[in-house]
């Protein structure tokens, strides 16, 4: 089941917000009340999606989203704030985040941000698991060409060696 962690420090907010997603369908949702309560709850649950608010408590939205990116790249972010800040905004956007929106908006508009969010992860998920399969095929290859160049080799000393056997002057 797709997990959508939903990180604001107002209660009231995240249950508005839950009750969202879940009418979304298809989704199980976490929630967490600060930046580094959801970085661990991102750790243990692998969630498809986050709402981080940007002002929590400690460390705030926009170092959650970095760690997240850097830690958790498949997990598509979606900032949430009640304050307009154009700098936020563009940051969050030029960081990956994949959609910006400000309090209050409708559930439209989350709809809206949760389907970015979900294309983002099951794209970055796929390309996740292409590079993964590439490893995988790199190393199989970087292993049989070490196999042909010991065979390589040794085919090589046994001709040196019928051909010294020919010609002992050599």
């Amino acid at each position: 089941m797709t997990r959508v962690l939903i990180v604001d420090d107002e209660a009231p907010m995240r249950t508005l917000l839950r009750s969202w997603v879940e009418r979304e369908g298809g989704a199980t949702v976490i929630e967490a009340g600060t930046a580094e309560e959801a970085l661990a709850l991102v750790e243990s649950e692998s969630p498809a999606l986050a709402l981080c608010d940007i002002c929590l408590p400690g460390e705030d939205g926009l170092w959650l989203a970095a760690q997240i990116r850097i830690h958790h790249p498949q997990t598509a972010v979606v900032m949430t704030t009640g304050v307009l800040e154009f700098g936020a905004a563009v940051n969050s956007l030029q960081s990956g985040v994949v959609d910006y929106l400000v309090k209050p908006f409708p559930r439209e508009r989350l709809s809206e941000a949760l389907n970015r969010g979900w294309y983002a992860h099951k794209s970055r998920s796929a390309l996740h698991d292409l590079q993964r399969e590439l490893d995988r095929r790199r190393a199989q290859i970087t292993e049989a060409l070490g196999d042909l160049e010991l065979n390589v080799g040794a085919s090589l000393d046994a001709m040196l060696a019928i051909l010294r056997a020919r010609d002992p002057q050599s």
